[in-house]
Formats: structure tokens, C-alpha cells, sequence
């Protein structure tokens, strides 16, 4: 993902639900080219300590502070799965509206309905993972991935993919798409 947005010039950038940052410290990019929005306070206070040069926002994905078509790639790292159907919809719709319509790219991975052995085995390792995050997260995750996990997300989304990268043993892909012009 990161190494996507710096060989085509995906810049400026916003990795929603950062997290720790972690993504955005990877990506570099010149000064004030990658944003990272959290909720979580406290997280986003142990980014800052770790990466004093990227800009993070503390705010809701579903309602993102920052103009229309702003960014040319929105990033979303396992945050999809963890979210109730509405909630999604909400980031979705977000990250649409602050792409650049023409050029903007949304880049997102999350987890798949298992499609071989390997993948099924990657499934179990996630699927143990994920219950120890328990709770609405466990449930979410897992009704996500009966309703069809990315695949279907993409395509309930009407997105058009420019690229896709399976990740058997996660049971996951990482897919760059943009919304038809």
C-alpha cells in the first residue's frame, strides 16, 4: 500500500482509521503529503510521540474534517471489518467525497471469504485473532466476511479495480480502486 502511493504520486494522502500511524510513518512523501485521522485520543496521542512530522486528526471517519477532492488516495487498513454495515457506508461515503474525483484512488485491505487451502488457514489464524478483540469487533468482523468480505464491498460500492493483491495467509487482499467518474 505504501509503496503504491509513493510510485504514482498519491500525494496528499489520508489513512483513515491510522491507528498507531504506522502506515503513515512507512510512506513518507514530502512534507504534509500524508494525514492520518482516529478516533481514539489516546492512540492517536502515542502516534504523535513516534511521528512528530505527520499531521493526525482526532475525528470520526464518518464524518471527515476536510474539504471535497482533496486527497488523491484514501487509505483504509482493516477497518472495514470491524464496523457495522451503516458505519462503513458512512466512511465510504467520506472517503469518496475528499478523494479527487478524476484522479483520487482508494486503497483498502481487509479481510476476504477464504478461496483455497492456504487462505483457509489464514482465516483460522485471523479468525482466532479477531476473537480476542471480542465483542461488536468479533461479531462485525465476522458478519462481514459472510456477506463477502472486500470482494463485496467493492462491488456493492460500484468501484472499479486497478489493482488487487490476494494475501492468502491473512485470508485478505489489498485492493487500489476509484469510483467511476
Amino acid at each position: 500500500m505504501a509503496g503504491h502511493v509513493g510510485r504514482y504520486g498519491l500525494y496528499p494522502a489520508l489513512d483513515l482509521c491510522t491507528g498507531t500511524a504506522a502506515l503513515c510513518r512507512l510512506m513518507g512523501g514530502p512534507s504534509h503529503s500524508i494525514w492520518g485521522l482516529d478516533l481514539d485520543r489516546h492512540v492517536l496521542r502515542y502516534a504523535r510521540s513516534r511521528a512528530h512530522h505527520i499531521p493526525l486528526v482526532c475525528a470520526d471517519a464518518a464524518q471527515i474534517p476536510f474539504k471535497s477532492g482533496v486527497f488523491r488516495a484514501v487509505i483504509i487498513s482493516y477497518a472495514l471489518h470491524e464496523k457495522t454495515q451503516g458505519m462503513r457506508s458512512l466512511m465510504l461515503d467520506e472517503a469518496r467525497r475528499v478523494l479527487d474525483p478524476c484522479r483520487g484512488r482508494l486503497i483498502v485491505i481487509d479481510f476476504e471469504v477464504p478461496w483455497d487451502r492456504v487462505s483457509r488457514l489464514g482465516r483460522m489464524f485471523t479468525y482466532l485473532i479477531e476473537r480476542l478483540a471480542g465483542g461488536d469487533h468479533f461479531r462485525n468482523g465476522q458478519r462481514f466476511v459472510r456477506q463477502g468480505g472486500l470482494s463485496a464491498i467493492i462491488r456493492d460500492q460500484g468501484l472499479i479495480e486497478l489493482q488487487s493483491l490476494p494475501l492468502a495467509w491473512g485470508s485478505s487482499r489489498i485492493v487500489v480502486a476509484r469510483w467511476p467518474s
